[in-house]
């Protein structure tokens, strides 16, 4: 019984902190000045944060991004961009599986970044809608994750405000490829 109050109260922290993250990016007062943000570093701090839940899972994050890579970002907010696609990734890929982080500049002046993970896809009819508040793919396996349904959200939010966009491709039963594409910084 204990266990499960604490468990509960857990998961109303989550939400809480979650909206009130959401609320703060939206009003504005969350990112203040982008400056030039190196990539791997940014990577390297989530993955270290997810390393218990990989662990228990047996996974591991191959993190592909060359060192010197830097975009135009707020660092905090890049950090949980990074930090919430790992997050999904590790929940939703099959024990022992390998997430892929990597990136590749583009011709424009901007370079993407690429989180690839082995998890179940998501339908196409529910692709256009994985970045609104709340939407689950999957109700009843989010529960069991623990998600309160706003982490794509915040992605989204985070990357319009540091003048980014962000998309999926994924396929159901062969994962899913979130790109955030960002501008970058000359070497």
């Amino acid at each position: 019984f204990l266990q499960k109050i604490s468990d509960q109260a857990q998961r109303l922290h989550a939400l809480i902190s979650d909206v009130l993250e959401l609320s703060k990016i939206e009003s504005g007062g969350y990112i203040t000045a982008l400056e030039p943000v190196e990539l791997a570093e940014m990577a390297q701090q989530a993955i270290e944060i997810l390393k218990a839940k990989m662990e228990a899972k047996e996974m591991k994050i191959l993190q592909e991004i060359p060192l010197g890579t830097k975009v135009i970002a707020h660092r905090e907010g890049l950090f949980h961009v990074f930090e919430n696609l790992l997050d999904n990734a590790v929940k939703y890929s099959p024990a022992k599986s390998d997430i892929r982080v990597y990136c590749h500049p583009r011709e424009n002046g901007h370079t993407d970044f690429t989180v690839e993970d082995k998890g179940p896809g998501i339908p196409k009819a529910a692709q256009s809608r994985v970045f609104e508040r709340f939407f689950r793919v999957d109700v009843s396996r989010s529960r069991e994750q623990g998600g309160t349904g706003l982490g794509l959200a915040i992605v989204k939010h985070l990357v319009e405000k540091m003048n980014g966009e962000v998309s999926l491709k994924s396929e159901e039963g062969k994962g899913s490829v979130f790109t955030v594409t960002l501008q970058s910084v000359p070497n």
